[in-house]
This record gives C-alpha cells, structure tokens and sequence, in this order.
C-alpha cells in the first residue's frame, strides 16, 4: 500500500515536468520580434534593426528601396521622404517596422547656391537605350552633362490594343557625367506588347559621388555571377550595382544590388543570379555587362 501511494504523486510530478518542458519552445518562440516596429529618420541618416528571441538567419527586405534600403545585417539607409515597410523573416515569421522618412531643411548657403544656378535639365543631354525582356524593360541611360545628375525614370508598358496597362519606375539620385547606368521596370505580367519612357532630370547639388571610387570583380559561379565590390575611394553612404544579362546580342535579363561598402577599404560580396522566363526557367546567358550604377553620399553629411 505504501507503494501504491507514492505512484500517484510521481506520475503527476512527471506529468507536470512534461507540460512545463514542451511549453518552452512556444514560449521562446513568441518572443521572437523586432526591438523596433516604427521608426522616423531624415533623408541621409541610417539606422539599425536587431531581431530579439532567435539565433536563426534574417532576411531583410524593403518595400520601397526609393525611401530606404536595407543591407543583410538590418542597415537602414534613408534615401527619398515618404514611408515603407521593412521586413525581417526569421523562418515562416515575418516582422514589420514601418519606418518614415522625413526631408532635410537645407542651409542658408545651400539656399543660397540653389537660387543661383540655374541648371538646364533637357532631355537631350541625358540620353536612354530600353529593351524588353521576360519580366520588364532594362533602360541604359547616359549623363552628358559636365556635372553629376539625378534620373527618374517612368516606363509605361501598353498592350496590343495601344491601352496602358501598368507603370513602372526607377531612378539614380548620382549619375556622374560621363557615364552610364542600368535601370529596370519590372512589370508584374507578360501581357504588354510595347512600352514608353519617360526621364525626369535633375542637378544633383547635393550629391557628393564615389563611383570611381568602386572598384569591382566578378566572374560566373554557379548559374550566377560573383562580383567582389571594394571601396577604393571616399566614405559614402549608398552603392548600386547593376548586371545586364545578353543572350544572342538580345537583352534577357537584369538585376540590382546594394553593396555595404561605407568605408574605404571596406569590401562586400554579391551573388546575381542568372535570369529566368515566365515558366521559372533559368536563362545562361553569353555574355553580362556590370554598372556601378551609384556611389555617393550627401554634401552635408561630411
């Protein structure tokens, strides 16, 4: 009998030991979040995300790179007044941080030097090449001015009827006189047959540029290409890189990235996949072209 008692109690401590054991990983999994969800910054100023609760990997993305990009590490770089969404995805679990960027007051000198210059900003000084592919139009765009200049580009995709039927947009707040950048407008279907370019230009006064600062190799990996970017040059605050891909002298793809190179001497490593059709099948292409589309940072900032 004496046995019989003790059975009882110990099968309810096991049973409790085993009901506070399992509730562990739950619990740890709920507190997985994002330190910040909302943030103010000015154009030009970063700032850092950190997930808390999870020693698993982070995918960083943003909604809008036109307002702020983000790099793998949780680096967020203001870059145009307006608002977007950050997002981190540990695993199946995505975090948001909606982050606001509010425009900088200018100095009285820059004022000043704005009021003075009067900047001719025809279209015929900053020139433009567009090809279609699977997914977009690629559109090389060329400063022959003597100074550096911002570019926005509008793409209106039509389809065989002569209806529009989507919009798309990208830009370079430095390109550098001289030189060539590689933009896209994504569309979300095939179902467009032609397309319109439309360029907004602007002198980039405040713009402080590095390109020739970035020095880059690269070569085809495994259905990618490798490119190793290093800063050779100034401090800045953003890098774009962009590929074009060729496959029988015909434009078939395109891709873009930031590269986390700040400081001089630092270095950054970045895999652009090969592209792909509409049936997600990959593209080899014969040849690729690299731009460093833009380095730079803002006058004020140094």
């Amino acid at each position: 009998m004496r046995k019989e008692r003790w059975k009882i109690p110990l099968l309810f401590i096991l049973i409790l030991m085993f009901t506070l054991t399992s509730s562990f990983p739950a619990e740890a999994k709920s507190k997985v979040k994002l330190k910040k969800s909302k943030i103010t910054v000015t154009v030009g100023q970063s700032r850092s995300l950190k997930v808390v609760g999870t020693k698993k990997k982070v995918r960083w993305t943003s909604s809008n790179t036109k307002i702020a990009t983000v790099n793998k590490k949780g680096k967020i770089k203001a870059k145009k007044k307006g608002n977007c969404k950050i997002y981190a995805r540990v695993g199946k679990k995505k975090l948001v941080c909606k982050v606001t960027v509010k425009g900088r007051s200018k100095t009285k000198a820059e004022k000043k030097t704005n009021t003075n210059n009067k900047t001719n900003t025809a279209k015929n000084n900053v020139t433009y090449r567009s090809y279609g592919t699977n997914h977009g139009v690629v559109i090389l765009v060329k400063n022959n001015y003597s100074y550096t200049v911002g570019v926005d580009v509008d793409c209106l995709f039509y389809d065989s009827k002569g209806n529009m039927v989507e919009k798309s947009s990208d830009y370079n707040y430095a390109l550098e006189a001289g030189r060539e950048c590689a933009l896209f407008a994504w569309i979300s279907h095939s179902n467009w047959s032609s397309h319109k370019i439309n360029l907004k230009v602007e002198s980039a006064n405040s713009i402080v540029s590095n390109v020739s600062g970035i020095h880059v190799t690269y070569n085809v990996g495994n259905q990618n290409v490798m490119l190793q970017a290093k800063n050779n040059g100034r401090k800045n605050e953003f890098t774009q890189i962009a590929i074009v891909y060729y496959k029988n002298n015909r434009v078939v793809g395109y891709e873009s990235q930031h590269a986390d190179v700040q400081n001089c001497g630092s270095t950054d490593y970045l895999e652009f996949p090969f592209p792909y059709d509409w049936d997600y099948n990959t593209i080899t292409p014969d040849r690729y072209v690299v731009y460093v589309n833009s380095s730079y940072t803002y006058s004020w900032m140094n």
